[in-house]
């Protein structure tokens, strides 16, 4: 029953959390309206200035971006690692191809069922994940052994995606002041700041040679220019999480183990052992596309099981 597709994603359901919902709300509401509006504002009025090549080039640019943030999301959500169904129980006491010993298990009260040493259980899923890393809130489901590949390619495209939104907008609105009202930005700023001084601090010699009585706000340029504005406050202050999410991913990377387990026994690699165990073979290739097969380097639960003072640690962790 616990490999059944639709009991899988009634659990699935049932196990969300208000993170998660805001997180599949950010996915599925606010980063497609951002997309849109890049595709049909930004980069057509860039395009509507100078038609260059170099403007023809940004919609291939972001439909790649947007492609690989997406069916990275889908695959991390679809490729889960949920022990239950990851790994039959008879093979966790099969020997290790590392050591050649055979592999000790773990009893995991809570799903009432041995699980591999390297094996977590997630609070949030209710499930134990082989070699869990986090549970991401976006997707609403757990890093672990079969996803860490599709994780860490959507962290590195959304990054990517955001600095590239982030420069392409500034750029436009510099070098393209002219919005829908066709008045230049220098123009806006000295008629509002005069209206402002005006009419509302009362300030009347602000400037003798201007009519007052005909001079109006204008209420059309104000929400474009200050939906830039935000957008792009918004865009660099997501920045800052993302690139701290795409920071903790690469030392994950590099040490073969989330730095929050830092305390934790772990086998001795190397960095390009570490990187194939979480990308695979080709993990020079899976940059490119989620759909690139890579099989992975090691089979995620032939492991020593630690010590008992070390279990502790590991329990304190979760």
């Amino acid at each position: 029953m616990g490999s059944n597709p639709l009991y899988l994603m009634a659990s699935w359901l049932g196990s969300m959390t208000v993170g998660d919902l805001f997180g599949l709300f950010c996915m599925h509401v606010l980063m497609p309206a951002a997309i849109l509006l890049e595709y049909l504002v930004v980069i057509p009025k860039g395009r509507h200035e100078y038609v260059t090549w170099a403007y023809d080039l940004n919609f291939f640019v972001v439909w790649f971006l947007t492609f690989n943030v997406y069916s990275n999301y889908y695959m991390l959500m679809i490729r889960h690692s949920r022990v239950e169904k990851t790994v039959r129980v008879r093979e966790y006491h099969d020997v290790s191809e590392d050591n050649k010993t055979p592999t000790e298990t773990n009893y995991c009260s809570l799903c009432e069922m041995d699980v591999p040493p390297r094996a977590w259980h997630c609070k949030v899923c209710k499930v134990c994940i082989l070699n869990r890393d986090h549970h991401c809130f976006f997707s609403a489901t757990c890093v672990g052994h079969n996803n860490q590949r599709y994780f860490m390619c959507f962290v590195f495209y959304v990054w990517l995606g955001i600095s590239y939104g982030i420069f392409l907008n500034l750029f436009i609105f510099i070098e393209h002041a002219r919005l829908n009202t066709g008045q230049h930005i220098e123009t806006y700023i000295d008629n509002t700041y005069k209206y402002i001084g005006y009419h509302v601090l009362g300030i009347e010699n602000i400037d003798p040679e201007t009519d007052f009585s005909l001079l109006t706000f204008d209420w059309s340029s104000t929400f474009i220019y200050g939906g830039w504005l935000a957008f792009e406050l918004l865009a660099v202050i997501i920045h800052y999480p993302v690139s701290m999410l795409l920071l903790y991913s690469m030392l994950t990377l590099y040490k073969g183990y989330p730095p929050s387990r830092n305390q934790l026994k772990a086998p001795t690699t190397n960095t390009i052992t570490n990187i194939k165990i979480m990308l695979g073979e080709r993990w020079y290739l899976v940059w490119l596309s989620a759909f690139i097969p890579s099989r992975l380097h090691h089979d995620g639960y032939s492991y020593e099981k630690l010590a008992r003072k070390d279990m502790d640690l590991e329990n304190s962790l979760i």
